[in-house]
C-alpha cells in the first residue's frame, strides 16, 4: 500500500483538498495500528464510507481547519482514491511502481 504522504499526492493531483484526503487517510487506516496489515477487514467498506461522509461533513469545520462545508461527495471521493490505490497495491508490479514514487518524494 502506498504510504499516506503518496495517497495524499494522489488525492491532490486529483483535485481532492489534500487535508481532506489526509484526515480520510487517517481515519480509514488507524485499524493499522492495532490490526497490523489486516486493517483493510475494517473502515474499508462502503457502510463505513457513508457514515464517514456524513460524519465528516457535519464535524466542525474549523476543527480541521478546514475554511468551507465539506461536501459528502468530497469525502466519498477521498474513501474510493484510498481503496483504489490499496486495491492496486495488492498487484505487484504496481506495488513496485509505488515503492519506487515513494523513493523518489522522499
Amino acid at each position: 500500500m502506498p504510504n499516506r504522504r503518496l495517497h495524499n499526492r494522489f488525492a491532490e493531483a486529483l483535485g481532492i483538498d489534500r487535508e481532506l484526503a489526509d484526515l480520510v487517510n487517517r481515519r480509514m487506516d488507524q485499524p493499522s495500528k492495532w490490526l497490523g496489515p489486516t486493517h483493510r477487514k475494517v473502515r474499508h467498506d462502503i457502510a463505513y464510507a457513508v457514515k464517514m461522509a456524513l460524519e465528516v461533513s457535519q464535524e466542525n469545520r474549523s476543527k480541521f481547519g478546514f475554511k468551507r462545508e465539506i461536501p459528502p461527495v468530497e469525502v466519498m471521493k477521498a474513501y474510493g482514491l484510498h481503496v483504489l490505490l490499496d486495491t492496486a497495491s495488492l498487484n505487484p508490479s504496481v506495488r513496485r511502481i509505488f515503492r519506487l514514487m515513494e523513493a523518489l518524494t522522499d
